[in-house]
């Protein structure tokens, strides 16, 4: 409320506040399974662009390097690595410039019926209060968001297209696993959200950590030395990283190992017991305990299952800590199958 005086009358202004500005979300139940119809890991190492076509599903892409240019109806996207891009339907696609080089997942899914499914507009207050409390019956997607684990995500995705279709329980299964992806990428963009809302000094300094970690896996860390580079005390990081991460920092250091090995696994013809050294432990009866515990299954027998789907090409994430010699032998198998 502002009052002035005008020719000696005091006139009352009432200002009312601005609307905050929404943005569109989708949200799908989680009390029926997504139905899955196709999908398919798509590489190209020269120009491509994307053919006209109109969907009437839903398509989800997940770059893993390029970039990839694509229209939706009259909007324009540019899809980075580690970045995921919903296409809602009815719509029309087509690439308005092409990519040099590209690699990404795509999948299409539609949902059980009308009921399961919502869109809605929310402000950012209203988005960082879903973050905090969720939402009953179902979760939510935005059109695009950076993924804060792309590792974790492809994992998925490779178990979703790995699916058989003589298996018994064939559609069920593909249902429930594109659900149990979609939920996950929800989760990982609920996740980013508070992480936004965050003390900038906190997430930094987490940031810090993670990387000094990753780039010193060659050498046995304990949360002392970790600590000790920091200024820290043990007890503290120990709790700070817990808070901040969900997980601790021996949990984290050993995710980021079988990360290595997985990769490894799928990518290259090495034997279990090299991939072990790769992956920084210290024997193979450790690497096959925590493997077991993290994935549910041996390597040999995550190879067999993975294996056949995953085309064997030189990227790798740049945040995973693969060494120098096991990346020389990724990309001479890489260049000796093409």
């Amino acid at each position: 409320m502002i009052i002035m005086s005008i020719n000696g009358q005091l006139i009352t202004f009432f200002i009312l506040p601005r609307k905050e500005a929404s943005q569109m979300y989708y949200l799908f139940s989680h009390q029926k399974p997504v139905i899955f119809t196709i999908g398919g890991k798509f590489i190209s190492s020269s120009s491509w662009a994307h053919e006209k076509k109109r969907f009437s599903d839903y398509e989800l892409i997940i770059c893993l390097k390029g970039a990839v240019y694509l229209q939706i109806n009259h909007q324009k996207y540019t899809v980075l690595p580690d970045e995921v891009l919903l296409v809602p339907y009815p719509s029309e696609v087509q690439g308005y410039q092409k990519s040099d080089s590209v690699i990404f997942f795509w999948l299409h899914f539609a949902a059980n019926d009308r009921h399961t499914f919502l869109t809605k507009r929310y402000s950012d207050t209203q988005l960082s209060e879903i973050a905090q409390n969720g939402l009953s019956d179902y979760f939510i997607l935005p059109d695009k968001f950076k993924l804060l684990d792309t590792q974790e995500i492809s994992v998925l995705v490779y178990q979703l297209l790995d699916s058989h279709t003589h298996d018994t329980f064939y559609f069920e299964e593909s249902n429930y696993l594109m659900t149990y992806l979609l939920l996950k990428i929800s989760s990982q963009f609920l996740q980013g959200i508070r992480t936004q809302h965050t003390s900038n000094i906190y997430y930094t300094r987490m940031m810090h950590i993670k990387s000094w970690v990753r780039s010193h896996m060659s050498v046995r860390l304990t949360v002392t030395d970790i600590a000790h580079n920091f200024g820290l005390t043990p007890q503290y990081l120990s709790r700070f990283f817990k808070q901040n991460q969900g997980q601790t920092l021996i949990e984290y250091i050993n995710q980021q190992k079988i990360k290595v090995a997985c990769e490894l696994l799928l990518r290259t013809t090495l034997s279990v017991k090299q991939i072990s050294n790769f992956a920084y432990f210290k024997n193979e009866k450790q690497f096959f305990l925590q493997f077991r515990k993290l994935t549910g299954t041996t390597p040999l027998h995550y190879r067999q299952i993975h294996g056949p789907i995953h085309t064997n090409n030189p990227y790798v994430d740049p945040e995973l800590p693969v060494p120098k010699k096991a990346l020389l032998r990724l990309e001479r198998e890489a260049k000796e199958k093409h």
